[in-house]
């Protein structure tokens, strides 16, 4: 079967729609980083599943990665679609998925809009 899947883009409140040609296909998602007492949680507004928190700015930064990657188990388990990062707000940090958490949910998504299970990929 061979499947011409265009990149596809899901905006919170907006749904799937494919992505233009001008939009690259990066994973890069504004994180909160919040100052509590003497540690810093980091919470994400588009995946709401990626909390953490760490001792130093950096430390949590490093801790966002892990959570970030961490919550798309989430997203790939139960077969939901994966929300592209919105537009960064004032202070935010951007936190970048991997390439190979990121391609997987550029699958997933396109997988769900087209409504094709990873079996019907399959060759018969």
């Amino acid at each position: 079967m061979s499947l011409n899947m265009p990149q596809m883009i899901a905006s919170p409140g907006k749904g799937l729609r494919p992505a233009k040609k001008q939009e690259p296909a990066t994973f890069k998602y504004p994180a909160r980083l919040i100052r509590d007492g003497t540690r810093f949680a980091v919470k994400f507004r588009d995946i709401p599943e990626a909390i953490t928190c760490g001792g130093t700015r950096d430390e949590a930064i490093d801790m966002a990665k892990d959570a970030l990657a961490t919550a798309m188990d989430f997203y790939f388990d139960d077969k939901r679609l994966v929300p592209t990062p919105s537009e960064p707000k004032r202070d935010d940090v951007l936190i970048e998925l991997p390439p190979s958490i990121a391609a997987k949910a550029l699958l997933l998504n396109a997988l769900l809009a087209k409504q094709v299970t990873q079996a019907e990929l399959a060759p018969s």
